[in-house]
């Protein structure tokens, strides 16, 4: 049986059941994040006690300001979604630069927070914009360069170009970072390195491309991928845009669609460039809401 040693809101020492056993009678595991049935209040489920009425008392923390850090128990051996309670999805962030689409949910879906959570944002580069917008906001934050993870291990080159073999053990070793924080979902906003295994099969990774992948080449396969998708689209005469959701499976732009952002007309003589800035806000943005909204559903 796992136990985890636990103050109360009273000052009170406790033993906590954290097993699987234990805390999964009440809807739940040790670790998840729930919403209160008062639709504000978020808790983190820590365990299982037996209490003096002889039922199992389900033990969580709150992020109430005056008990955040202790833990106070919800009364009978009850299913918490019976109770009310709705799971929380955890997300993880990872990014390259400014972070776009993580400050437009941030900002903007009043489903952040309720439905899922960030529960970290992971940035493979030094100094982004993203660093600091998770950092202003709270936001728990990792950095791991891919840089310097390269030059360690004797790779100066590019890193578009990075061996296999050495991508592989960069993303083994982000996996290590990612695990423990057991995410129900990874979301990438501007991660600008393709994903192998292991990381890719760990858990449902999801991305926004600025084109609409329905549009086929000759092939059968979505015509507009790969970073120049917003130039060769408007090279190609289209009069109008649009952000795709789809989960990163192994061939790049070509995994299964979630959902396509409203269009976005091409201004006459727009630079490319130009043109994906805005499609961040007016195009991928609303689509991640979208997105999020379908897989949070349950």
């Amino acid at each position: 049986m796992k136990k985890i040693l636990m103050e109360t809101t009273s000052n009170k020492s406790i033993i906590l059941n954290t097993s699987r056993e234990a805390c999964s009678q009440f809807g739940f595991l040790h670790g998840e994040i729930a919403m209160h049935p008062d639709g504000e209040t978020k808790v983190i489920i820590q365990g299982v006690y037996p209490g003096n009425d002889g039922k199992n008392k389900l033990w969580f923390t709150t992020d109430r300001p005056k008990t955040k850090g202790k833990v106070s128990y919800w009364g009978g051996a009850e299913n918490l979604l019976e109770a009310g309670f709705k799971k929380v999805k955890k997300i993880v962030v990872l990014f390259s630069g400014g972070a776009s689409s993580l400050k437009y949910l941030f900002e903007n879906d009043k489903k952040y927070g309720k439905n899922y959570d960030v529960i970290c944002g992971i940035s493979n580069k030094k100094e982004t914009k993203g660093e600091i917008f998770c950092k202003e906001k709270g936001i728990p934050f990792i950095q791991f360069n891919t840089k310097n993870f390269c030059l360690k291990n004797g790779y100066e080159g590019k890193l578009c170009n990075m061996p296999v073999s050495l991508r592989v053990d960069y993303f083994k070793e982000m996996l290590s970072l990612i695990g423990p924080l057991q995410p129900d979902l990874i979301l990438l906003s501007g991660f600008m390195l393709e994903i192998p295994k292991p990381l890719l099969g760990y858990c449902p990774i999801i991305n926004v491309h600025p084109a609409d992948l329905r549009i086929k080449g000759n092939d059968g396969k979505p015509k507009y991928i790969g970073d120049d998708a917003v130039k060769m689209a408007i090279e190609d005469g289209q009069k109008y845009t649009a952000s795709t959701i789809h989960f990163v499976e192994k061939e790049v732009d070509c995994g299964r669609i979630i959902c396509v952002s409203e269009f976005l007309a091409v201004e006459k003589g727009i630079d490319p460039s130009d043109h994906q800035e805005k499609m961040k806000t007016y195009c991928d943005g609303p689509a991640y809401e979208e997105a999020l909204r379908i897989l949070c559903l349950d």
